[in-house]
């Protein structure tokens, strides 16, 4: 490897009878930097976290490039580029903990066959308020999606993560024009126009999951063309 690919690992800590605090834990890999700092506590008996995980503004392709496990998961339709950065704070034990964060890829460029594009220098953040409860349930408090200010707000529960998953979950969007999707069906050859709002509801089993018959709520239209 050259320098500019060269990967280190830097760990800044200290460990008592009972916890752990990092100060920095820090992995370099080419251009891409992780950083860990935060508290690990109570680690005889029920260890809780308080952490802050974050990297620097990266290039995803270059990333991929000196992972091939991660690139080699992902679907073959699926090709990623540009600039992302993750922020990740988990807190709480492990039968109760709330993670929370974001995914920006406002500079990144996101292509899936010839189904969805998402241009770079195109808002796209992820933003996320969850809770793992006993290792078998997920409390969604938010999960925000933010596509070019097409604003998607999901809430709700995933249950039975040990055996069979359920999902009761609803779904609310902004009000928006129909035009602000144009960018991410390009090479579909849709123009829509028009403005809509979504309120949508998701109760079942994921073993049995059909998004058809299953989706329940309302959609809004207004000047659609």
């Amino acid at each position: 490897k050259g320098a500019e690919d060269a990967g280190n690992i830097t760990l800044t800590a200290n460990l008592s009878k009972d916890a752990l605090t990092i100060d920095q834990f820090l992995v370099n890999l080419g251009t891409f930097a992780l950083t860990v700092g935060g508290t690990l506590t109570n680690l005889q008996e029920d260890p809780t976290f308080d952490m802050t995980i974050e990297t620097n503004e990266f290039e995803i392709a270059k990333l991929l490039a000196q992972v091939p496990v991660a690139q080699a998961s992902l679907p073959p339709e699926l090709t990623l580029a540009g600039m992302g950065k993750l922020t990740v704070k988990p807190k709480g034990s492990v039968n109760d903990l709330t993670v929370n964060g974001s995914l920006d890829m406002s500079k990144g460029e996101i292509v899936f066959g010839e189904y969805f594009t998402k241009p770079a220098d195109m808002p796209g953040i992820l933003e996320f308020d969850t809770t793992l409860k006993q290792m078998d349930a997920v409390e969604i408090r938010k999960v925000r999606l933010n596509l070019n200010e097409v604003i998607l707000d999901i809430t709700g529960m995933i249950t039975g993560l040990q055996q069979e998953a359920k999902l009761d979950m609803n779904s609310t969007s902004n009000q928006f024009a129909l035009n602000q999707l144009a960018p991410f069906a390009a090479n579909m050859g849709i123009e829509p126009s028009g403005i809509t709002e979504l309120d949508l509801s998701l109760k079942t089993s994921v073993k049995n999951i059909d998004l058809a018959t299953l989706m329940t709520g309302s959609l809004r239209l207004k000047d659609v063309g």
